[in-house]
């Protein structure tokens, strides 16, 4: 999860971890008075939590006397590690710090006179590192050894140390740091799992083998399979809830590799058929040859029709191009003698449906393959003593004959043939011959192969001028509705046809003039128009010209209820929302009172308004004035603001989602704003889903509920846990306190949490706890490793406390589709409105630095009150007052461009708002649903 603050505390703990090691160090390296070093050390050291084990040492410094005078003496000293290190290959090493004593300070810099060995680095406190001989500044004196040793082998690293950074001042001897590294013995897979798709019910078998005798664990989804310690793991009769990744563990006394994963889809009969094989393209197929295609699709009894080209069926037999085909309506398709090139995809079918696997493309080679024209010569019109060139061009090529009539024209061979002052004699019919290459003679000249005729040409040759356009049309810009007129001039007296798009434009008399006029143009007229000028002497295409037609329309605002006319206490934040749509987009201007111009709202494209410690000055009647070329609207909504004591504010925030294993389980994070402790109920939902009134199918059967703090985001401490809610709990390893308690039904009524199927020994679970201000995520997963849709909540067990909020609720999950969206629901309570900013994040998570794998492309984002949407969103687009409001709640930011949603609403008090995740035309993948109240 994405930490929704930074905690003062983090640096607290990062302070007592780091200070630990360094604390010894100190006490045992520096050259200064014993006495004095003793004392900070041992200060630092009572207040570490293994402080116990450590003072003792501290104490034994102090009989040492005055380190120095050890002056002159240095020596090399490294903990936990010491030279000489032992370690394998595969196996990270203890991160080791490396330090001199008997100096008068301690070291600036090392130089590292030798190679490392592969896999480990030296590295110091600001995370520089240097993997080979070279030179690393200490800003405290401390290098750094760590990492995961790839190559075998005894290595001697040599090591200086110097006085001061970049290898300069007093420097001490050359230490040798020895590192034996010894090769791994642990399993390698010589066979992985291979996955597959399967009917329910299908047996399915996954395999693997392993070098080192090693026992097996199979896992599913990372998590162990009771009772598969096999090299083979079988499942007899597969059903839907099996579909996932599996993979096995390899273990033996030297350690476990785990295998590549497989996955295992099982599709239900009740499906349409799914494709496990597509049929493949075969490419250069000699002519005559055999050819098969094979496809293989799952889901019950499936039928299959093969096609070829546009759609046209298959059928056994001999067709149109000569290919002889056996097996149309099997899974197998044999073309028993190709002779022609075709493209084939094959239909499967069962009694819910049909699927069409991919394209397959069969090209025939004959074994002289004979020319293709890719360029046909072409019909012309000239006048007496013009020029006249024919163009040709064809594949596989290696001669070329022109002809006029029937007669072979006298040095014609080549791919062009050009008439120069051509005469109407030379009116008639042209066309050339293409002759590949049939190899070579026994001297050595060319044989010719194959020949095709190219189409025939006919060039008419006049006395009469052809015209000539002494103006050309012109392209145009217009917008739908209006009219359009084209015009062209020529000389030569000639006729005039125009074209849209290379055809000619037929039921518009104007078609046949000088001057096309089109009226009331639509997108549908977007394309290209030329006419053609003909005369005796010929026909003469003018220039081509484009006709682009803008798509226009005045503002509309789409949210027919915003902006909403709100109240709010004072001092607090408001938001109000004019989304309008138009061609081209339009512009906003906000004003009060229908006079006063509000500042940065002024011809802006941001729709949103936000004000900020709101008084009695922001009082009144607010206009938003969409306008755009085609026009304006306006939308209106008053403020009022209120001195009271119950403002509004988040009484419960929660999320619904599937629950799986491993990284999968719900995950909601939440945070508490302002000073002390605020009491909470936390609950981890699911059994009660099941029965009524509810009916959830496919509910968790049995969750557990664990807090967490996040004092070190990238290492969350569990600090209390609890499944089933009359159970004890039992408390984690982390040292906040939040003074856990047993949640009553009592407790969960006088909070308007729903208790049906709550009963004493049922196996939902929930605490109350009273954690001091912080970030915290409610973690929950299903006991035994089962999964199923789950609610996390969250209440404000106290009544509006100003001092301490409930101000962020996060869930980052799977987003499928129908009911497994991601559901984010959430409460104001309080006598007034709030205005919150709510994200549903996807694609800034895929890019640096988060580099989320599998994240919805685009998020789509909806509000609602009860059943009803009020809000929508599938694009922030970068909006400049959202982007503000993601600094003022300190959130992450978003990347401008990203298709994240996000909304700044201001809402009144009420207890059914959801926020829904889903994906743009049905997508799924990770997002992270986001609840943030903007004071």
């Amino acid at each position: 999860m994405i930490a929704p603050m930074k905690i003062a505390a983090a640096f607290h703990r990062r302070y007592r971890w780091i200070n630990l090691p360094t604390a010894t160090l100190v006490a045992l390296l520096q050259r200064s008075p014993v006495a004095s070093v003793v004392q900070v050390a041992d200060e630092m050291i009572t207040a570490s939590p293994v402080g116990v084990v450590l003072r003792s040492a501290a104490a034994a410094a102090a009989t040492l006397g005055a380190l120095n005078s050890l002056a002159g003496a240095t020596t090399l000293v490294s903990s936990p590690l010491t030279s000489p290190v032992s370690a394998t290959v595969g196996v990270a090493i203890s991160t080791t710090a490396i330090t001199v004593n008997g100096t008068q300070s301690e070291p600036g810099s090392w130089a590292i006179t030798t190679a490392i060995p592969p896999g480990l680095a030296f590295s110091n406190s600001s995370s520089a590192t240097l993997t080979g001989a070279g030179n690393i500044d200490v800003p405290n004196g401390v290098l750094f050894l760590s990492g995961t040793p790839t190559t075998p082998g005894t290595y001697n690293v040599g090591m200086i140390a110097y006085e001061f950074a970049a290898e300069s001042g007093n420097i001490s001897p050359t230490y040798t740091f020895t590192i034996v590294v010894s090769a791994s013995n642990a399993p390698s897979f010589t066979a992985s799992p291979v996955g597959g798709t399967v009917n329910a019910g299908q047996s399915f078998s996954f395999t693997a083998a392993a070098s080192g005798s090693p026992t097996y664990q199979w896992e599913k989804g990372g998590s162990p399979i009771a009772g598969a310690t096999s090299a083979t793991y079988t499942i007899p009769s597969p059903q839907l809830s099996d579909t996932g990744s599996y993979s096995v563990v390899a273990t033996n006394g030297s350690g476990s590799t785990t295998s590549v994963a497989a996955t295992l889809t099982v599709v239900s009969p009740s499906a349409a058929p799914v494709f496990t094989s597509q049929p493949l393209t075969q490419p250069q197929v000699n002519q005559g040859v055999m050819v098969n295609f094979n496809a293989t699709a799952v889901g019950g009894t499936v039928s299959y029709q093969w096609e070829f080209g546009t759609g046209t069926l298959v059928t056994n037999g001999v067709d149109a191009d000569g290919n002889t085909y056996s097996g149309a309506t099997t899974s197998s398709l044999v073309v028993e003698s190709a002779q022609a090139g075709a493209v084939y995809k094959v239909v499967a079918t069962n009694a819910n449906g049909s699927t069409t696997s991919s394209s397959a493309t069969m090209t025939v080679i004959s074994a002289s393959q004979s020319p293709l024209f890719t360029t046909q010569p072409l019909t012309q019109a000239a006048t007496v003593g013009q020029t006249v060139t024919f163009t040709a061009a064809a594949t596989n090529a290696a001669f070329y004959q022109w002809y006029f009539g029937n007669n072979a024209i006298s040095n014609a061979i080549n791919p062009t043939y050009t008439i120069t002052n051509v005469q109407t004699a030379a009116s008639g019919t042209y066309f050339v011959i293409a002759t590949s290459s049939g190899g070579m003679d026994i001297y050595g000249d060319p044989i010719p192969g194959t020949s095709t005729t190219s189409s025939f040409a006919t060039l008419t040759v006049t006395t009469t001028a052809l015209p000539a356009f002494t103006t050309q049309p012109l392209p145009q810009t217009v917008n739908v509705g209006q009219t359009v007129v084209f015009t062209a001039a020529a000389t030569g007296s000639p006729t005039y046809q125009w074209t849209f798009d290379g055809a000619p434009i037929t039921g518009n008399a104007s078609a046949t003039t000088a001057t096309l006029t089109l009226t009331s143009v639509q997108l549908s007229a977007i394309g290209t128009y030329a006419v053609v000028a003909t005369n005796a002497g010929g026909p003469v295409t003018s220039t081509s010209v484009s006709l682009n037609v803008i798509n226009v329309a005045p503002p509309t605002f789409t949210l027919a209820a915003s902006p909403s006319s709100v109240t709010v206490a004072t001092g607090r934040s408001v938001a109000f929302n004019a989304i309008a749509t138009g061609a081209p987009a339009p512009t906003y201007q906000w004003t009060l009172n229908g006079s006063t111009t509000i500042p940065g709202a002024t011809g802006t494209t941001d729709s949103v308004l936000l004000i900020t410690g709101a008084t009695s000055a922001n009082v009144g009647t607010y206009t938003c004035t969409a306008t755009n070329s085609q026009g304006s609207v306006q939308t209106s909504a008053t403020l009022a603001v209120v001195t009271t004591a119950s403002p509004g504010y988040l009484t419960n925030l929660s999320s619904r989602v599937t629950v799986g294993t491993g990284g999968n389980i719900l995950i909601a994070g939440f945070a508490l704003a302002g000073s002390g402790s605020i009491d909470l109920l936390l609950r981890g939902v699911g059994p009660a889903l099941i029965p009524a009134p509810f009916g959830v199918s496919g509910a968790l059967t049995n969750t557990q509920l664990t807090l967490y703090d996040t004092v070190i985001p990238s290492d969350p401490l569990p600090v209390v846990t609890n499944s089933g809610w009359s159970n004890a709990f039992a408390l984690g390893s982390s040292t906040v306190n939040v003074a856990p308690q047993a949640a009553t039904l009592a407790l969960m009524n006088s909070l308007g949490a729903f208790t049906n199927n709550w009963a004493i020994g049922s196996p939902d679970s929930a605490l109350e706890v009273t954690p001091p201000v912080g970030g915290y995520t409610a973690q929950i997963s299903g006991v035994g490793g089962a999964t199923g849709i789950a609610l996390a909540e969250v209440y404000d067990v106290d009544a509006y406390n100003p001092a301490t909020r409930l101000v962020n609720l996060s869930t980052r999950a799977q987003v499928g589709t129908g009911s497994n969206i991601l559901i984010g629901g959430f409460v104001i309570g309080g006598s007034t409105a709030e205005t919150l900013l709510i994200r549903a994040v996807g694609p800034t998570l895929a890019g640096a630095p988060y580099n989320v794998g599998g994240t919805i492309a685009q998020p789509v984002l909806t509000i609602y009150a009860g059943s009803t949407p009020i809000y929508a969103n599938s694009n922030w687009g970068g909006d400049a007052t959202i982007s503000a409001a993601i600094n003022t709640v300190g959130a992450f930011p978003l990347n401008p461009s990203s298709s994240d949603a996000a909304l700044l609403i201001t809402l009144p008090p009420a207890s059914n708002y959801t926020a829904q995740v889903s994906g743009v035309n049905n997508g799924t993948g990770v997002a992270l649903l986001e609840v943030y109240d903007v004071f």
